[in-house]
Formats: C-alpha cells, structure tokens, sequence
C-alpha cells in the first residue's frame, strides 16, 4: 500500500520536525537532521498546492523518477470538493495534506468528503489543523486531539505546531502513549469539540475554508 510506504518514509520527520521547527524557528536545521537520521534523499517529498492543475502532476513525477524525491502529494485546506476531485483526477498521488480535527464535521467536511477518496485510493494522509488553531483546546486536551486525528482512515501524519517546549513534550508524550480511539470515542469527542461555553463552530473557527 502506498500509504505503508509513505508512513515508513517520512512520519518521524514530519511529526518531530514540524514540532521542533515551531519551537525553535529553524526550519531548515531540523530538516537537514530529519532527513539525516531517516536517511532519505535531500527532497523526500514534493506537495503541490491545491489550486495547481492536477496535470501539474506530471512534473514532480519525472522528480520522482529522475530520483531526486521519493513521494508526491498536494495539499490545502480551503475546499474539500476540490481536495477529493484532485485524488480522483490523478492516480499517482502517495500522500495528501488535509485539515483533519474534531470539529471538521460541522462545516464542509474534509474527513466525510475528501478522507474518505484518500483512504479508498490508498493515498497516506498528512492532518493538518489539528489542534483548530488551538480553538479546539477550549474544549477538549491536546491528546483528545492528536489521539482524534490519529485514529481516521489513511491518517498517517498528524502536523502540530507548539509555542513552547513543554507543548512539544506533550505532544510527543501523547504519540508515544498512542491508542488508536474507538468508534464510539471518536463520536463522543467529536460532541464535545462543537459544544460548550466559548467554542466556535463553522468559519468563525475554520476560518481557512471557503464561505458556503
């Protein structure tokens, strides 16, 4: 599957680097180190942005092939439609980048429209907005929200920015204690992150997707 691969490939540098990269603002020191202890080439990945055409495709794939990176995606977090018509145009996409978090079902969901293309094409998926820009921690712990994200189909990536190094440490903490959530967990959190006093639902929270 082309998600395993993805997974084996660049988790430990996406999850730990992007981290460290938002704690000590030296994003290409912990890239550099990322791709040395993975042992991978000097471009794993290539992402394309999800306005580009989906033939624009064509052009890391020859990357690819030539050996100067390993896998290709794209990414955004504006429209869930446009997200699963990109996996559907294009067959050879090994990853995506997509908001993934407990409160994404209350408007334009990217995990009940695009999560699903995603899992049923075998593409590995990176979850970004995790966290809801933090909003979503007037509701629930920040390992409710890794643990959420964690848990979806074809979700091999959770991206989590942190302020300080002790939101890096519990980060890290809630990934190394990982426990995949029930079915019935995911519904309960999924309750607890629309409702409650001074939560936000909608663009007042997502403000990065489009206006319905």
């Amino acid at each position: 599957m082309k998600d395993q691969r993805f997974s084996m490939g660049c988790r430990p540098a996406l999850l730990v680097g992007a981290t460290l990269a938002g704690v000590l603002g030296t994003t290409v020191t912990v890239r550099a180190q990322a791709l040395k202890d993975i042992q991978t080439p000097d471009t794993p990945l290539v992402l394309k942005a999800q306005a580009a055409s989906t033939s624009e495709g064509r052009s890391p794939s020859r990357r690819r092939k030539a050996g100067k990176c390993r896998f290709v995606g794209f990414t955004g977090h504006f429209d869930p439609e446009a997200h699963a018509a990109m996996l559907k145009a294009y067959d050879k996409w090994d990853t995506v980048m997509m908001p993934v978090h407990a409160a994404d079902h209350a408007y334009l969901s990217f995990e009940q429209i695009a999560l699903p293309v995603a899992a049923e094409r075998g593409v590995a998926t990176q979850a970004i907005k995790i966290f809801g820009k933090a909003n979503l921690l007037r509701s629930l712990s920040s390992s409710d929200c890794l643990r959420y994200a964690l848990s979806q189909p074809s979700v091999q990536v959770a991206i989590c920015g942190c302020g300080t190094v002790g939101q890096m440490e519990d980060n890290i903490r809630a990934v190394g204690n990982f426990k995949k959530m029930t079915p019935e967990e995911c519904v309960a959190v999924r309750k607890r992150a629309i409702s409650g006093q001074g939560v936000y639902t909608g663009t007042t929270l997502e403000y990065w997707k489009k206006k319905a």
